[in-house]
């Protein structure tokens, strides 16, 4: 009986644990979940084995819920987090960091150069949504990336706040645009 009472508990804190780090619809990491693992990453990053950052922002993805609802929309955000987690899966981690925004940390990796494997996660990404239609609405996205160690930053919170500079500089200049530093 008390095997079976610790069995229940410790079932019950792994699910108030997932609810507490992962997005209820996607079933992705949620922002808080994602801000502890860049700063994971950034203690472990150094010159020769760098981390980075991308962030994912759907353009006019309200368009989809114009056009045929909330819950068509929410379908579409399903899809789209699988599709990046398919595409980061080998890569790095996938969370939803906003209603239509997402995020994807690339962790160290020895001899990778991290420009490159941003370019190559952000061209795939942006490549991958640019298929995708839901209810006549054809979608595209804008990324903003950023590599760690690189700028001085306090911490993770920084460092997501830069590359968000970089998706908003990428998306003045229209939807389907990358800026990576």
């Amino acid at each position: 009986e008390m095997l079976a009472d610790h069995a229940a508990a410790a079932i019950e804190n792994a699910r108030m644990f997932e609810r507490a780090t992962n997005d209820p619809l996607t079933g992705l990491p949620n922002s808080s979940y994602f801000l502890l693992q860049v700063s994971k990453s950034m203690r472990e990053a150094s010159v020769t084995s760098a981390t980075g950052i991308l962030l994912v922002d759907v353009d006019a993805f309200k368009r989809v819920n114009q056009a045929a609802g909330a819950e068509a929309g929410d379908r579409a955000l399903v899809d789209i987090a699988n599709t990046l987690q398919d595409i980061a899966r080998a890569d790095g981690l996938v969370a939803r960091y906003g209603s239509d925004k997402f995020a994807i940390l690339l962790p160290p990796e020895n001899g990778a150069s991290i420009a490159v494997r941003l370019r190559d996660v952000a061209e795939r990404v942006r490549a991958a949504i640019a298929t995708k239609t839901y209810h006549g609405v054809h979608l595209s996205v804008c990324i903003g990336g950023i590599s760690y160690p690189g700028p001085r930053v306090e911490g993770a919170p920084d460092l997501v706040s830069l590359a968000d500079d970089l998706l908003g500089k990428a998306r003045s200049r229209g939807i389907g645009e990358v800026e990576i530093r």
